[in-house]
């Protein structure tokens, strides 16, 4: 019954208002001779674009940018093939991962300007820091 009534849900919400869950900046009116002021993805690649963002070299930003997503990928496989002696040491792991992403997707969020540059810069840099310090 549960399943149904959320199917229900689903249904209405992706075929009837499929806008509730969109940025009100989509429906403004374009302009041609300007570009938006902040252009920003969805929520769900916010931390990928704030690693994107923080690195001020493109080719820089675009390796960050793929070291990200890697360490995503394995972080995914690294909790199958762990040892017993070392299982204490991933919960502290994705804590920090988890708080990280966080503060990511917040500054994913947030304009380009100066005191979220240099929060963007160290919070990236420790995203890897942290990463690397527990796995090699």
């Amino acid at each position: 019954m549960v399943n149904l009534i959320f199917l229900w849900i689903m249904w209405i919400w992706a075929l009837k208002a499929p806008d509730w869950s969109a940025d009100p900046v989509n429906f403004v009116p374009r302009d041609l001779s300007r570009s938006p002021i902040h252009i920003q993805p969805e929520w769900y690649f916010l931390h990928l674009y704030a690693v994107l963002r923080s690195i001020p070299n493109k080719l820089g930003g675009l390796i960050g940018f793929a070291l990200a997503i890697i360490v995503l990928r394995v972080l995914s496989l690294v909790q199958s093939k762990q040892r017993i002696s070392s299982l204490k040491r991933f919960p502290r792991l994705a804590w920090w991962f988890i708080a990280f992403n966080l503060i990511l997707i917040w500054l994913g969020r947030q304009p380009v300007e100066d005191p979220y540059i240099l929060i963007g810069q160290v919070v990236t840099f420790l995203y890897f820091f942290v990463f690397i310090y527990y796995y090699f």
